[in-house]
């Protein structure tokens, strides 16, 4: 039987079931700031609430028979104790270290570093908790940015350039060194056949799906359209239509000043629009799958028989279950991985001065036309389109 334990602060204190904890829950996801762990206890004497304040560091150990080890490690940012029948009841949840790559602005014009220079510069200025261990940063394609990214959020900041890059993860360690490295695609522990599904809800996604999207950029004074012109042509042959079937949608980027921003923006904005097979599977005897692995799932009456890969398993220690949040395998879908396991805005992890006016330097460009050309080498069909 799986046993659970939290280690607070380092070993100050070890708490089990014999102190009253009776439920853990641990979302490990593929999105770089999903992760979260909770726990339950009966706390009788109310005893336990004043050890669980915010900021305090928490560690999830877990034993499935050969030992604890460490699940999930990070800081409280609630505690709630409630009345149940004459018994209090305390949750505790907790944030993983990544959440302090959120809540702070990029300071520094970016253009003209290379990735792992502007990487340097962002972590080492605007992430104040977090140090820049350069042996844990690897960037498949050190490419130069034409964007500047100054005022933009961090976490945006980061995710835009693993896009440029290799799709590499962004995370913070436990002693609070930034990491950045491609996820290594690795196969599950086990499959999931028809007799190991407790219930599924797995579903194709496409009711937002975007075929065509005009990126308006440069402050308003250009845009560029980019379709995808294979499934334009796929919806015209399945309605026996006369021409491709488009559906259009058109986005405001008006930090970006180089085309080849756009074309990737708009691309992005195609591919997490893109239909896809997904939803959650519930299975038990996987606390070892992790967020992108390939899992092969087969549920006779849904005729699924196919390769998926894990977007987020949610571990529930009294059900004995994991809970996977799949998405059908097709090839480079890390970025739609990261958008089914997004999570809501969390709270901000450091206090900020909102009354304290910024220095800034801003570059002001002259607004020009664009003539008509074709961008080549591009995953996606790119026309740039002349407007004003």
């Amino acid at each position: 039987m799986t046993e659970w334990r939290i280690i607070v602060n380092d070993g100050e204190e070890t708490l089990d079931a014999d102190d009253g904890l009776y439920d853990v829950l641990v979302a490990d996801t593929f999105n770089p700031f999903g992760d979260f762990a909770r726990a339950f206890f009966d706390d009788l004497e109310g005893e336990l609430f004043d050890l669980f304040r915010r900021g305090t560091k928490v560690a999830f150990e877990v034993d499935d028979g050969s030992g604890f080890e460490q699940d999930f490690v990070g800081f409280v940012v609630n505690d709630l104790e409630r009345d149940s029948d004459g018994a209090e009841e305390l949750e505790v949840e907790a944030y993983s270290f990544d959440q302090f790559l959120r809540g702070a602005e990029v300071s520094n014009d970016q253009t003209g570093n290379t990735i792992f220079e502007a990487l340097e510069d962002v972590i080492t200025t605007d992430v104040p908790p977090v140090d820049f261990d350069a042996s844990l940063v690897s960037v498949e394609d050190d490419q130069e940015l034409t964007q500047s990214y100054q005022g933009e959020p961090v976490e945006d900041f980061i995710l835009n350039v693993r896009q440029k890059s290799g799709g590499e993860i962004p995370s913070v360690t436990e002693d609070l060194d930034f990491a950045f490295a491609r996820p290594e695609l690795e196969r599950a522990p086990r499959d999931i056949d028809n007799s190991q599904w407790v219930n599924h809800d797995l579903g194709e996604e496409g009711g937002e799906t975007k075929n065509q999207v005009t990126v308006v950029y440069d402050d308003g004074d250009r845009s560029v359209t980019v379709d995808d012109s294979a499934d334009q042509l796929e919806i015209q042959d399945n309605l026996g239509a006369s021409g491709p079937g488009q559906e259009a949608e058109t986005i405001t980027r008006e930090e970006i000043t180089d085309i080849q921003d756009a074309i990737q923006a708009g691309e992005q904005f195609l591919e997490d629009r893109e239909a896809t097979l997904t939803g959650t599977v519930t299975s038990f005897d996987l606390n070892d799958a992790e967020p992108g692995d390939v899992i092969g799932v087969e549920i006779n009456a849904r005729g699924i028989d196919d390769d998926f890969r894990i977007a987020e398993n949610r571990k529930r220690w009294r059900s004995e279950t994991n809970e996977l949040t799949l998405v059908k395998k097709k090839g480079a879908d890390d970025d739609v991985l990261i958008e089914q396991s997004k999570t809501v805005k969390r709270v901000e992890n450091r206090p900020r001065d909102v009354d304290a006016v910024p220095d800034r330097v801003t570059d002001t460009k002259p607004s020009a036309q664009v003539s008509v050309e074709t961008a080549a080498e591009v995953a996606a069909d790119t026309t740039t389109i002349e407007s004003g």
